[in-house]
């Protein structure tokens, strides 16, 4: 009687486990760097909207004494007379939002020769590493980031409630003709 054997073909069970456990692996870490990939765009979009907002104004008030008029629509009216309307950052009703989901809020303050940029609806760590950050891009003499004046409200542990105000000075001692 002749016998013959059987030809085994496939893998084991140690072998599919063994792919799985490598495949879990890279989509562990692909999942890792695509989230520091999205944080740092938003960043990136952050400081482009801040310094498209303060480039923007120094436009619109470079040939004025101060800043006086600078100003984001107040909840529930027209945005219309908005500074950030004005440069383009939203339209009239909707205000235009930030990465985060907050938004930008513009004020002049009492002496009109300074203005403030809030960034509102962040969470307590991107609030802490945009705190440290130099705010005096785009080197411009009519307004420049007083950094030792940048007002945060780091302390909420609620998402996407802190903030951190931006205060922009006047640095030309006569309006530009």
């Amino acid at each position: 009687m002749k016998t013959t054997k059987k030809q085994q073909s496939g893998r084991s069970m140690i072998e599919m486990v063994g792919v799985l456990a490598v495949m879990g692996l890279i989509t562990a870490a692909a999942f890792v760097l695509i989230n520091s990939a999205l944080a740092s765009q938003r960043l990136s979009r952050l400081d482009d909207d801040v310094s498209g907002i303060v480039q923007g104004v120094r436009l619109l008030y470079n040939s004025q004494p101060d800043f006086n008029g600078v100003a984001t629509a107040e909840t529930g009216k027209p945005a219309g007379n908005s500074t950030l309307v004005l440069l383009g950052f939203g339209s009239d009703p909707k205000p235009y939002q930030n990465p985060y989901g907050g938004n930008y809020i513009l004020a002049a303050q009492n002496d009109a020769r300074t203005f403030t940029v809030q960034i509102t609806g962040l969470g307590k760590k991107t609030c802490t590493v945009l705190s440290a950050r130099d705010w005096n891009g785009g080197g411009s003499n009519v307004a420049t980031a007083k950094t030792d004046e940048v007002a945060t409200n780091c302390t909420s542990d609620t998402s996407n409630g802190n903030s951190v105000t931006v205060r922009y000075e006047k640095s030309d001692t006569k309006t530009n003709p």
